[in-house]
């Protein structure tokens, strides 16, 4: 392996062998939004062995109405650690002290 190549993280078993799921990504459209806040789009990528999680929107452009999608981008952990700090506030609103 070269010196720069990241190293597989993630493999997963396609039934005839494994295949490596770093450098890729895969979107799912959400079938059942709640919202127009919610995403309609979300998924998962890896960057050179780190998640992220991926949440999408449709737009349309203001001067040509092209439909198109814009969304963030966010590593599993900050994902998992605002969550855990949100799920702690909402605990600790009713606290009086």
């Amino acid at each position: 392996m070269a010196k720069n190549e990241a190293k597989p993280v993630s493999t997963k078993s396609n039934g005839a062998g494994e295949y490596d799921e770093t450098n890729r990504i895969t979107i799912y459209a959400v079938s059942n939004r709640e919202s127009e806040r919610h995403p309609s789009h979300w998924g998962k990528m890896n960057v050179n062995g780190v998640e992220y999680k991926i949440s999408l929107w449709p737009k349309v452009g203001k001067e040509k109405g092209t439909k198109f999608l814009a969304g963030v981008i966010q590593s599993v952990e900050e994902s998992e650690a605002a969550k855990s700090s949100a799920g702690k506030a909402s605990k600790d609103a009713g606290m009086p002290f």
